[in-house]
């Protein structure tokens, strides 16, 4: 094989393995974008459900203190009641003591009525002996009410009676990005270094072969012009 065609042959190759690793890039890029526009997307659907899920929890919650007040006959108006401590956690205030049993009742009848059938657990705040006294995990699920361990409830700090309401199961909701990318760049980069790997290799072996071909040919060379020189 002559100097021009293997140089031919070395252009070609490196213009093919150059050909790949584009190709693969502009691929992984968009992969990537479609990837970020994918989460983006499911992080505001998430957020969307996350917030209708509070709403439809703070509008029953409310209700049920509405209810309280009417039970106790007390007429006082407990202007923004329902706080939402944490992501899962809501505590809403009351002006008295309350009976658990009466509580959870009242609960269990709101969150059905709004289609709330997440698992919850709830606590009544007695502020005279600083704690929570009474609380109970309650499920749709009547065997997980008995079995499932109650959590220790949230004591805020704050003054006056109040109960918790605890969604232990819904620690969030939103849209987490993956690390699975990793992946998607680790395939492409093995074969890539598979690729790179062969193609040299390949020179290699052309050169080698190219420099024995030559050390042939001067070795033939040689011993004909050795032979046709007179002694």
């Amino acid at each position: 094989m002559g100097r021009r065609a293997i140089g031919t042959l070395m252009l070609l190759a490196t213009l093919s393995v150059m050909g790949v690793v584009i190709i693969q890039l502009l691929w992984l890029q968009q992969a990537s974008r479609y990837h970020r526009e994918q989460v983006a997307l499911n992080k505001a659907q998430a957020s969307q459900l996350e917030k209708q899920f509070n709403d439809r929890v703070v509008m029953a919650l409310t209700d049920v203190t509405e209810q309280i007040l009417t039970i106790n006959k007390d007429s006082t108006d407990l202007f923004d009641a329902v706080k939402q401590a944490r992501p899962n956690y809501f505590a809403v205030t009351i002006n008295d003591t309350l009976h658990p049993y009466l509580l959870e009742a009242l609960l269990r009848k709101e969150f059905s009525r709004r289609h709330i059938d997440e698992d919850f657990e709830y606590g009544v705040y007695d502020c005279f002996t600083d704690s929570i006294v009474y609380g109970n995990y309650v499920s749709f699920d009547t065997l997980a009410t008995d079995t499932m361990p109650h959590s220790q409830l949230l004591k805020l700090d704050k003054d006056g009676h109040y109960f918790g309401v605890y969604f232990p199961l819904r620690a969030s909701t939103l849209w987490e990005e993956e690390s699975g990318m990793g992946w998607t760049w680790l395939f492409p980069t093995i074969v890539t270094m598979i690729v790179f790997g062969f193609f040299a290799y390949s020179v290699w072996v052309i050169m080698r072969q190219k420099k024995l071909s030559e050390m042939k040919n001067d070795f033939i060379g040689n011993m004909t012009h050795e032979l046709k020189t007179p002694i």
